[in-house]
């Protein structure tokens, strides 16, 4: 999938909350065997935003975000499920690729495509946002972290 985004016919979004999360968990030596440094991680983030878009976060967002809170009351970080799902609405996305299918789901609203989950650490706070049709995922290879062994 990350190949597709290199090419311009596709493109990916990811959010700045995605992009937070994926820099907490990469630097984290609870999270990763083999934790990032600082300096790396930010290297890493740059290149992944080389070819994809961050999404913006309009402000009603927030109105999306609470009718959501309304729809499916969550506690704890699943609340933060919720503001991707805000953001990708308030933005028109309607599809997900994701490690964590199960929880994004209960959205009928949203077309969501699991990913060959890869080592634990990074299964749960990895998600591609798109507009445009890609393959199924089981019809191309799992996107892979960037980060050596």
């Amino acid at each position: 999938m990350l190949d597709a985004a290199r090419e311009s016919a596709t493109t990916l979004y990811v959010t700045s909350q995605i992009l937070c999360e994926f820099y907490s968990i990469v630097t984290n030596a609870r999270r990763v065997p083999n934790p990032r440094s600082p300096d790396d991680a930010l290297r890493a983030i740059s290149g992944l935003l080389a070819f994809l878009h961050v999404l913006p976060i309009p402000a009603r967002t927030v109105e999306g975000w609470l009718d959501l809170l309304r729809r499916h009351p969550v506690t704890g970080g699943d609340v933060f499920d919720l503001q991707i799902v805000a953001t990708m609405q308030a933005n028109g996305i309607q599809r997900i690729y994701t490690f964590n299918a199960e929880d994004f789901k209960v959205f009928p609203e949203l077309a969501v495509l699991a990913r060959k989950a890869p080592p634990m650490f990074l299964r749960r706070r990895c998600n591609v946002l798109t507009s445009a049709t890609l393959p199924h995922p089981a019809q191309s290879a799992p996107f892979a972290p960037a980060h050596p062994a």
